[in-house]
């Protein structure tokens, strides 16, 4: 019997995000399918003893990288495997890009004002999140991206780390999500045949450009947006531009009848986010049968081929080009059946089994 741990930075099940679905259905599949070979617990730091496990997973390192670097290290001085699932961004919107790049370069030219004092400056990589982050990923017994741009992003940032470390696991759908309801959303909120996003209200995810291209698009219908308040300005922002047409909704659990039932209900989920790898959101109504507007960034292409409408997240003409396209479009089931065939949490647990095994 294997026995092995999940962690993840502390404040990640009060956000509860991709990340933490992530760890969640893995666990529970793997505890569900393969029970007699394997058990897997939430790592508890004021109970659990890293002496009775026999390895240990991390899940999302670059938001907790010092600690995340502690666990792997102690880790293996106590002779657990260690599993990293890594969840790298390497992408930036082209505004953000340009300012950090001008920071950086007037950086550089105040150092290089300095020369006399250079090798001071070597306690400055202490305020690299990212020189942890691939001390622990050289501790890691496997890293594990979920698409093949997360991988190239690894691998042109963390070039010290063996690419034989390296391997793909891709995201998934809870299988219930083929089979929900409509009716439920529709006799609660007296809505169908919307627009829906799903996520966290934030920047990144790009829930202003999402509105702007819906009020903009005329189309006659409703944009519903489920999920919680993670920038109260952002959000306030995304409510002045908003019209009657738009409507707020808070966040609903990832297991309730009624989540399934509002992807059933919608005509069209929409993700124009900077990145996604790939968004869950997009994978669980997929499976529902809605169709799906999604960036084009992140390693969408990997899971969604060519069955979905790409955006670019900067460009609000091109939000609203596929949500009108997206929208006077039928469904079908094709999207639902590529999902079911390669992005379940069963193949999944699978494939970590022979992971942990290995």
């Amino acid at each position: 019997m294997i026995k092995v741990i999940f962690t993840t930075h502390q404040t990640g099940f009060n956000i509860c995000g991709g990340a933490e679905i992530q760890m969640i259905k893995t666990m529970e599949s793997l505890n569900k399918l393969y029970n007699d070979q394997i058990k897997v617990n939430l790592f508890d730091p004021w109970h659990d003893n890293m002496d009775d496990y026999d390895v240990i997973h991390i899940f999302n390192p670059m938001a907790f990288p010092c600690e995340a670097l502690r666990i792997a290290q102690y880790s293996k001085e106590k002779g657990l495997k260690v599993i990293i699932s890594s969840i790298y961004y390497s992408y930036l919107p082209k505004e953000e890009k340009s300012i950090l790049k001008n920071i950086f370069d007037h950086f550089i030219n105040i150092l290089s004002r300095f020369k006399l004092y250079i090798s001071t400056f070597k306690s400055f990589e202490y305020l690299d999140r990212y020189k942890d982050v691939e001390k622990a990923f050289l501790e890691a017994d496997k890293i594990l991206p979920n698409t093949v741009v997360e991988l190239g992003g690894l691998l042109n940032k963390f070039s010290k780390v063996p690419k034989d470390k390296y391997e793909l696991v891709p995201n998934a759908a809870d299988s219930k999500f083929k089979n929900g309801n409509a009716k439920v959303f529709k006799d609660k909120y007296g809505m169908e045949d919307f627009i829906l996003f799903v996520g966290r209200i934030e920047t990144r995810k790009n829930v202003l450009g999402l509105i702007n291209a819906f009020v903009e698009s005329g189309l006659k219908t409703k944009l519903i947006i489920i999920g919680k308040i993670h920038e109260k300005d952002y959000y306030e922002h995304c409510k002045e531009n908003a019209n009657e047409n738009v409507i707020f909704i808070p966040p609903i659990k990832n297991d309730s009848e009624l989540l399934a039932s509002a992807y059933k209900a919608a005509k069209v989920l929409a993700l124009p986010s900077f990145y996604e790898t790939p968004g869950l959101a997009a994978l669980e109504a997929g499976l529902s049968g809605s169709n799906i507007v999604i960036t084009e960034f992140g390693g969408t292409k990997d899971y969604f081929e060519d069955y979905v409408w790409y955006v670019d997240p900067e460009n609000e003409e091109s939000i609203k080009n596929a949500l009108i396209n997206a929208y006077k479009t039928s469904k079908t089931d094709k999207l639902s059946k590529h999902i079911e065939n390669n992005y379940t949490w069963e193949k999944v647990a699978e494939k970590m089994l022979n992971i942990y095994k290995s």
